[in-house]
């Protein structure tokens, strides 16, 4: 049987960008709870590039090592298996984002969680019964599954525990989305605190 071909993307780049993404991911979010500068730059970085990464991984060209007689014959299990990956992969990227945008306290976070993470649990569930699963999207979709579960005021006092007035008034904008005044002293009070 002939060696498999391999794609230079699929095979070499992206689990190395992966790799990398998840390591600026983790000290990202080390950084932020430090609270460190540079946490949250480092965070949209390792996040979103795991959610290009995921995104990217949806599209990667099946190989068929069976011959054209096989690869005839097992057609239609290989385009649902090759439709669940699709759908998994985009629900991974979906549920990056949701997670990135909980973590920065930015708007459409409960939207992108719940878009991706059902979704990520269907499409694991179905292929756990086929015995082929990928354990990086299970831990996306445990960490999607604890993000969604946890409420927005418990990572505002995490972030921002050395400045007490902030976390009071960040959650206070975070209860009433439109009060213009809570959230123009929230922006000042932030933008003070990054000239210290």
């Amino acid at each position: 049987m002939a060696e498999a071909r391999k794609n230079l993307l699929y095979d070499k780049v992206l689990p190395r960008v992966e790799r990398l993404c998840w390591l600026l991911a983790a000290v990202g979010l080390a950084a932020c709870y430090s609270p460190l500068r540079g946490g949250s730059t480092l965070l949209i970085i390792g996040l979103g590039g795991l959610a290009t990464v995921y995104f990217l991984r949806a599209f990667e060209p099946e190989i068929d090592e069976s011959g054209p007689e096989l690869a005839v014959a097992y057609a239609p299990v290989s385009e649902s298996l090759g439709l669940r990956r699709k759908f998994q992969h985009i629900a991974g990227a979906l549920t990056l984002v949701g997670i990135l945008f909980k973590l920065l306290l930015w708007k459409g976070q409960g939207e992108l969680l719940l878009a991706g993470v059902p979704f990520l649990v269907v499409t694991i569930s179905l292929q756990w019964a086929s015995g082929q699963f990928v354990r990086s999207i299970l831990f996306v979709a445990a960490i999607g599954l604890l993000t969604w579960a946890i409420p927005v005021e418990t990572f505002i006092p995490l972030f921002h525990r050395d400045d007490p007035a902030l976390v009071e008034k960040m959650i206070f904008r975070h209860r009433h989305p439109n009060d213009k005044a809570a959230a123009d002293e929230v922006r000042h009070l932030l933008a003070a605190r990054r000239h210290r």
